[in-house]
């Protein structure tokens, strides 16, 4: 999946877009926190109350990074690539599954 994003964002050379650098480091940050926060969900042994909280934090940002990401190439001055014919449903599908298994997560 970061292979179809990495190609999509280089084809509409993302580095020109008019983003204040402030806004690409935050983005990347928030990129690093979840990444950190979903892998402590797979490497946690027996700590159950923060591997969830974990869990569900790591969620709701991959929701909203999907979200910011499908949003940024979407709304693009750039025409389509096959890349993103690629990325935007499958950002949307993963979106769409981890919003049906939040409830469940919550309900853990």
């Amino acid at each position: 999946m970061a292979g179809v994003w990495v190609a999509t964002l280089i084809s509409h050379r993302a580095w020109t877009w008019p983003v204040p650098m402030s806004i690409k480091v935050l983005y990347g940050a928030a990129l690093l926190t979840v990444v950190g926060l979903l892998a402590t969900v797979v490497l946690a042994e027996h700590a159950y109350c923060p591997t969830r909280t974990a869990m569900i934090a790591g969620a709701v940002g991959q929701i909203l990074l999907e979200g910011l990401m499908v949003t940024a190439v979407a709304l693009s001055a750039v025409g389509p690539a096959w890349p993103m014919a690629v990325a935007l449903p499958a950002s949307l599908i993963r979106i769409l599954a981890i919003v049906r298994a939040l409830p469940t997560m919550l309900a853990i």
